[in-house]
């Protein structure tokens, strides 16, 4: 009923685009998946303490799988609150990619894969995975992220992030210019009203 299939279909409908591949990975694979690569290094936006994460604001650290877990899981000294954890956990992920690019062994490549085996789910195969590394693994430090920012609301005691129409616009205008696709001059609000996500 619900799962991948049903969160692609959601997402194509709202931003209007076709999303023909995916990837799940949970948390436990994550810390599997940095381990298998010795940690990464980041910088953090903020101070905290937060489990196994000690962090100073703009100083660089290198994190273990554990550590980064708990590095992307803090929220609530967060001022951006889930924002703030999201966009940790997108520079983790950025982090980890960069690290894997830098692993220049199939072998190599094909053991981290391996590590996360049970933590991921895909509908790419591996010969995808190991096309999209030869392919576009230079273009790891252009990563591009965009994010749909609501404001909280509980609707029959179920709490909501009400995203504005125009964002919800503009970002499908972004995202359709960006795959090459021409933006839509009209847009589909009737499963919009609110658009709650």
């Amino acid at each position: 009923m619900y799962g991948p299939a049903t969160t692609i279909k959601t997402v194509e409908h709202l931003v209007n685009i076709p999303i023909h591949y995916y990837v799940l990975l949970n948390m436990g694979g994550l810390e599997k998946m940095i381990n298998a690569v010795h940690g990464i290094t980041v910088t953090p936006p903020l101070t905290f303490h937060y489990e196994q994460a000690n962090v100073v604001k703009g100083k660089a650290i290198h994190l273990n799988g554990a550590s980064a877990l708990a590095y992307s899981r803090m929220r609530d000294a967060d001022p951006l609150g889930d924002y703030g954890r999201q966009a940790r956990q997108r520079q983790i992920i950025k982090a980890l990619v960069l690290k894997e690019a830098s692993l220049l062994s199939l072998t190599r490549y094909q053991t981290v894969l391996t590590s996360i085996q049970s933590n991921l789910q895909t509908n790419l195969t591996f010969q995808d995975l190991v096309w999209l590394r030869t392919k576009y693994g230079h273009t790891s430090l252009h990563i591009d992220s965009q994010t749909l920012q609501g404001q909280p609301d509980i609707i029959d005691g179920i709490d909501y992030q009400i995203a504005p129409l125009a964002t919800i616009r503009k970002l499908s205008a972004d995202l359709r210019r960006s795959l090459g696709l021409t933006p839509t001059p009209t847009f589909q609000t009737d499963a919009l009203e609110p658009a709650g996500f």
